[in-house]
């Protein structure tokens, strides 16, 4: 893995409802298991905070790990410079 997952850690997926990167929407994962998928590529499982029915699993690929997924700090970092209207001129 590139990233340094900890087991039961917790990692966000931000994606914008607006062009302008200001309005977020946040998706919680908890990071559960590193898995090798049936292609053979490496994916971290992570369990979908949030969802109570039928608890829903979600699969990330290694190598999309780092531009995917942000961890606490980064998630505050991108909030920030989101809500300050840095984001869409600077990016991350």
């Amino acid at each position: 893995m590139d990233m340094n997952l900890k087991k039961g850690g917790t990692y966000f997926i931000v994606t914008f409802e607006d062009k302008d990167l200001k309005v977020p929407i946040i998706q919680t994962l908890e990071f559960v298991s590193e898995e090798v998928g049936s292609s053979g590529t490496s994916v971290a499982l992570f369990r979908q905070c949030g969802i109570n029915e039928n608890e829903k699993m979600f699969f990330v690929r290694d190598c999309d790990l780092e531009s995917l997924l942000v961890d606490q700090k980064g998630l505050l970092a991108m909030l920030e410079k989101s809500f300050s209207g840095r984001l869409h001129i600077e990016g991350m």
